[in-house]
């Protein structure tokens, strides 16, 4: 990790295997040219028995190949989803045009997109996927 680098928990968190409850982050492609926006679309799925009822409020943000946060945003919308059992229910997509904080255009490299849910205070409820630029 470079000097001065500050690790975020969201980059460096590894999701638990025994979750039986998960965010799945799904892209339209693993490899991306320079300045290519990225589709981001979270999936919430439901391997218990029981339904699964979220508030839809959830971060989605990027990691460095440093796990270092680069980008992330918000996503807060009223009201609530339920999953039945062993079911998957899509979250509103998103765009990432490749900008860090600053709008700077990101370099050539690997990246994790990360999305976490805010109100799920019991266990863990997330995901992530590296993808490329190059």
């Amino acid at each position: 990790m470079a000097a001065g680098t500050v690790t975020n928990l969201f980059c460096a968190h590894q999701p638990r295997a025994d979750v039986r409850n998960y965010i799945r982050v799904e892209t339209d492609r693993d490899v991306y040219a320079i300045g290519e926006p990225v589709k981001v679309t979270p999936v919430l799925a439901n391997q218990s028995g029981d339904p699964a009822t979220y508030t839809m409020a959830y971060v989605v943000g990027i990691c460095d190949p440093e796990e270092a946060i680069i980008w992330e945003r918000e996503m807060v919308a009223y009201g609530k989803i339920t999953i039945p059992p062993h079911s998957e229910g899509r979250l509103d997509a998103l765009s990432w045009n490749q900008r860090d904080k600053d709008g700077n255009q990101v370099a050539k490299g690997r990246y994790r997109i990360f999305v976490r849910l805010f109100e799920y205070r019991y266990r863990d409820i997330g995901g992530h996927k590296w993808i490329a630029v190059k």
